[in-house]
């Protein structure tokens, strides 16, 4: 098959929803497109070592097949893991499901670079500290045709809905509290400035009255800069220029 195709119903035939059933033609063959599927490297390594030919083709697999399958076994793994404990996939957890595939660590993280992060089918990255993978996305299998699958994506849906509505409720209520400052805040900045012009018109009425205590009223105000303090000839009475 074609190196970039991880789903069935990406290609020219995909699987039937009214699949046959039992003893048919070409029955181990159709396994095996299952297997390619919806199934993993961990099934396909116990049918060979427990009962070759009963589900599969007797015949070992070749290579690029095998390699193709721990493919899509990392991301049965990522998907399975991934969405019901976080976005974190322990090492431990894909070391396992590829039966020994890899000795050590470091060459599970050569083929989660090479083979799946440059391959599209994951995005994210490595935490060698904590030893595990970050996901951030990855492509999604075929979804195998029985109850249980399909519930299971109908239950994390809900949850994903159940979050993205409560991330709507919060956003919402975020922006009522906003509006809401602003227009506190413009209230508040309106009396603010009616009090100012106030103050400046009581300042510059003391200014023309002659009130001995002008200064101190206008510094009180903070609106004495550039008034001035009236001249006041004999008598106290303000005298005026004359020009």
């Amino acid at each position: 098959g074609r190196s970039s195709l991880f789903r069935t119903a990406e290609g020219p035939a995909p699987l039937a929803a009214n699949a046959p059933t039992g003893d048919f033609p070409g029955r181990l063959s159709y396994n095996l497109l299952k297997l390619f599927a919806y199934g993993t490297y961990g099934d396909y390594v116990d049918e060979h070592a427990n009962a070759p030919g009963t589900l599969y083709p007797a015949e070992p697999l070749p290579e690029a097949a095998i390699h193709k399958l721990r493919q899509l076994t990392v991301l049965s793994v990522v998907d399975a893991h991934a969405s019901d404990r976080g976005r974190s996939v322990p090492y431990d957890v894909l070391m396992a499901a590829m039966r020994g595939s890899f000795a050590t660590v470091r060459q599970l993280e050569a083929f989660l670079v090479n083979e799946c992060m440059y391959a599209g089918l994951v995005t994210g990255q490595l935490d060698q500290e904590r030893r595990c993978l970050d996901v951030a996305s990855c492509v999604h299998r075929d979804l195998a045709p029985d109850g249980k699958t399909l519930a299971s994506l109908e239950e994390r849906l809900a949850r994903w809905l159940k979050k993205t509505q409560g991330v709507f409720n919060t956003l919402a209520t975020n922006e009522v509290q906003l509006k809401t400052a602003q227009t506190q805040a413009a209230s508040h900045a309106a009396r603010q400035a009616s009090a100012v012009q106030q103050a400046r018109n009581a300042a510059r009425s003391l200014a023309s009255s002659g009130v001995d205590d002008y200064e101190g009223v206008a510094h009180l105000l903070g609106t004495g800069a550039g008034l001035g303090r009236p001249k006041r000839g004999r008598g106290g009475v303000p005298k005026h220029s004359t020009g």
